[in-house]
């Protein structure tokens, strides 16, 4: 397969590509790799994402029927991309690149080649360090028209290419949710958005006061709700909280009407000790920034998962519409066969651990899909003991054991977390994983 990315060169960033190609009727099919995140677009659709976490060695490429996506002639397949540019525990620096190739009945009618076209992402930006084990975050800016369209810059990444060795996650739609606190803030300071919502002064105002609707019959109900407090007694904005009822992961969705263009930020976290969403924690950042643009301002962020029960937006502006903040609920395609021990606590104990194995496993086995979602050699262990018995699955362990064998340093241990570069070995793990 051939590779490309843009001609600037920068340590770390996002970049948009776009190939046009023509579709006679036949079964297509999407292969398509990246070095570290993408999501790929057709008619504006997400048709594949989810890279696994692998080595350039064994470079996995997703396979994905696209033919549902297309309209006889001309269609544009278009893909973000993101390049970290420094090693984490979710994964391994490579050469930024994205390679790709569609074929129609076995034929390629169009690759990552000098008919792609590419650009710095318009949307994009790196964000603040979400953890040490998850890397960077996002920006995401509505306002930005994005530069010209140039030939994409053909890369040399030495990758040795395999298919996908377990199933890609399954996205669900928005999950309901609903609103649990509004009202107007006040920053007070902060170096990260994450620091600047944990931190900002609050004061709630009744549901009834700020959007003209009874909580009881409104706040869950999924309709848009206009909140507003005009005025605001010197305010930077309004804010809402959603309750998402239990604990999930997955990708973020949003939709906001803003009256004008502003700035805005969403977190997410697991509680709300204090009124608000713990955004940041012991240096640990989990908001994202936006740049709004005045009128309707969605997203279905596909490139990063994030864990989450609790969401909350920030708008600098005394009034907007909420018409959607939620999550697509993503989780690895188990099977899950009935199993009824004859009391209602031992079900609803299996119900609710069954429900964490899920939620800690996507391309392989992770601790923690809130602040780490990396693969640990003597944590998987467990994970992949207690799964053999509630999915009878073993793609997914066996998988997650080979990423370790291809991770093995030259010591004879693997390091802490696989795919990633062994900064950090713990010996005992070593021994966890042969067992």
């Amino acid at each position: 397969m051939k590779y490309i990315w843009i001609e600037e060169e920068r340590e770390r960033g996002f970049a948009e590509f776009r190939r046009k190609f023509f579709w006679r009727g036949g079964r297509a099919t999407l292969r398509i790799t990246a070095d570290y995140r993408y999501a790929a677009y057709i008619g504006g659709r997400l048709v594949s994402n989810a890279q696994y976490a692998d080595l350039p060695e064994r470079k996995s490429v997703n396979e994905t029927d696209v033919t549902p996506f297309l309209k006889k002639g001309e269609n544009v397949l278009y893909i973000v991309a993101a390049h970290a540019g420094e090693d984490f525990a979710v994964s391994r620096t490579m050469v930024a690149a994205v390679g790709f190739e569609i074929l129609e009945n076995g034929e390629v009618i169009a690759a990552s080649d000098e008919n792609a076209e590419g650009r710095v992402a318009a949307n994009y930006e790196i964000g603040d360090k979400i953890t040490s084990q998850i890397g960077y975050g996002w920006r995401y800016d509505f306002t930005a028209a994005g530069g010209p369209w140039r030939p994409g810059r053909k890369v040399e990444t030495g990758f040795s290419e395999v298919e996908r060795p377990v199933k890609a996650p399954t996205i669900s739609s928005p999950l309901p949710c609903e609103v649990v606190a509004q009202g107007i803030f006040r920053y007070r300071g902060g170096k990260t958005a994450a620091e600047r919502l944990q931190n900002a002064w609050m004061s709630t105002l009744r549901f009834s006061e700020m959007t003209g609707k009874e909580r009881l019959t409104a706040a869950a109900s999924g309709e848009p709700l206009r909140f507003s407090a005009a005025g605001g007694d010197g305010a930077d904005g309004i804010f809402f909280i959603v309750d998402l009822k239990r604990e999930t992961c997955g990708h973020l969705t949003f939709c906001v009407v803003a009256d004008k263009p502003c700035k805005a930020a969403v977190g997410w976290g697991e509680h709300l000790a204090d009124l608000r969403v713990r955004t940041e924690r012991e240096g640990r950042n989990f908001a994202c920034e936006l740049a709004l643009k005045a009128g309707e301002n969605a997203l279905d962020e596909y490139l990063y998962r994030i864990g989450c029960r609790y969401l909350c937006m920030y708008i600098e502006s005394e009034s907007a519409e909420l018409v959607r903040l939620s999550v697509r609920e993503t989780l690895y395609p188990f099977r899950l066969p009935e199993k009824h021990f004859g009391d209602r606590l031992l079900d609803k104990i299996y119900e609710t651990g069954r429900r964490t194995l899920m939620l800690c496993a996507h391309d392989h086995y992770e601790d923690c899909p809130w602040r780490e979602q990396a693969l640990y050699g003597m944590d998987s262990r467990n994970q992949m003991l207690f799964g053999y018995g509630a999915f009878g699955e073993y793609e997914l362990p066996r998988a997650s054991l080979r990423l370790f064998a291809d991770s093995l340093e030259k010591d004879g241990l693997i390091p802490l977390c696989a795919p990633a570069r062994g900064r950090i070995t713990i010996p005992s793990f070593s021994v966890y994983w042969l067992l």
